[in-house]
């Protein structure tokens, strides 16, 4: 088995052409530069088996596509090493848990958003194993919270105005940062 590695997607490419249509649909307009898909045989094997997991106990793993900044942390050392991990973060609106956007508009947003030495951004489009998925409101944010409530595998979350959301999981495995986006 190799090693973990980020390969660069041919820009004419279906899978470029994929990766590109979800950051416009979902916010951001400006031109994607790059996009390297990650292959980390660990991050993926530990996914899959999350993913297997859910589905034993909800028939269904909800896979979403989600964006995620990385602000100052180096998004290959993500790639390559320990996958999109709560635990380097501070607890926020929904608790210490990995928050990713539903909109690429949210992660390109400061503190959020990555810039590299070329000054140019990046952030994840990341698979989420979300399963069954407890929608919360405004009034309904606890930053003490450490794991979704019984019966689910997930939090959905309110996290700016006037209409950005959010998907926060607690198991680290339940993510696998599936594309690096530089635009």
């Amino acid at each position: 088995m190799s090693g973990p590695d980020l390969v660069e997607v041919a820009p004419a490419s279906d899978e470029f052409k994929k990766c590109q249509e979800r950051f416009h649909r979902e916010g951001v307009r400006l031109p994607l530069k790059r996009v390297e898909r990650v292959q980390n045989p660990v991050l993926w094997t530990k996914y899959r088996k999350s993913v297997e997991g859910i589905e034993l106990m909800a028939f269904d793993s909800n896979e979403m596509w989600l964006f995620h900044g990385t602000g100052s942390r180096l998004p290959t050392q993500i790639a390559q090493h320990t996958g999109i991990d709560f635990r380097y973060s501070n607890a926020g609106l929904f608790g210490k848990g990995a928050y990713f956007a539903e909109r690429s508009d949210y992660s390109n947003k400061s503190p959020y958003v990555h810039k590299n030495s070329g000054g140019e951004r990046q952030m994840f489009l990341a698979r989420v194993a979300a399963g069954r998925v407890h929608s919360l409101g405004k009034d309904q944010r606890d930053g003490a919270i450490v794991h979704p409530a019984q019966g689910y595998d997930s939090i959905r979350g309110h996290v700016l105005d006037p209409d950005y959301y959010a998907v926060i999981i607690y198991d680290v495995s339940q993510s696998y940062p599936a594309y690096l986006l530089t635009y």
